[in-house]
């Protein structure tokens, strides 16, 4: 058993009802709409794994919300497109976009979201088997870690930090 086709053609058709709507007007709220609606297509395109689609869906959001001045949801969006790169094997690009996603961050002085972006540029350098990278970016991560973080944020974290540990043979720092 697949998605029902149906279901997926109304909801994407009407994504497109609620951004030509958006676009006859030129408030503020109705661009951060408009990008939050592209961050959704964007996000459905993820989940079906058409990662091209996805990538030009979270460009066209992000296009906006840099028009507006929308840190506080471009922080968001950045990461979620180096998800994206990171899915196409595109590291390069995913490292841009995290660099961005923390960047945002650090301007919405948010400590949960920088302490998940310095994770994230953790987890990347990882990835890469630079694990001295990695670490120095989990230390970076923890001057921000809060006990009144979200558990999401709490565990990824957690793990990324003892995969760094892990990574240049800290056995026991990792576990």
């Amino acid at each position: 058993y697949g998605p029902d086709i149906s279901l997926i053609s109304k909801h994407l058709n009407d994504i497109d009802k609620a951004l030509y709507y958006l676009s006859l007007s030129n408030s503020e709220a109705a661009g951060v709409q408009s990008g939050l609606v592209m961050d959704s297509k964007a996000s459905f395109f993820f989940r079906e794994e058409q990662y091209d689609s996805a990538a030009a869906w979270y460009l066209k959001g992000i296009a906006m919300l840099e028009k507006i001045k929308k840190d506080d949801r471009l922080a968001t969006t950045y990461f979620n497109l180096s998800g994206v790169y990171q899915m196409l094997n595109l590291r390069e690009k995913q490292k841009e976009y995290v660099l961005k996603a923390l960047h945002a961050s650090q301007r919405n002085q948010q400590a949960s979201e920088i302490a998940s972006m310095y994770s994230a540029l953790s987890d990347y350098y990882h990835t890469g088997n630079e694990n001295k990278m990695a670490l120095l970016y989990s230390d970076s991560a923890g001057l921000y870690f809060s006990e009144d973080m979200d558990m999401a944020r709490k565990y990824y974290y957690l793990g990324v930090r003892a995969q760094a540990f892990f990574g240049i043979k800290k056995y026991d720092s990792a576990v």
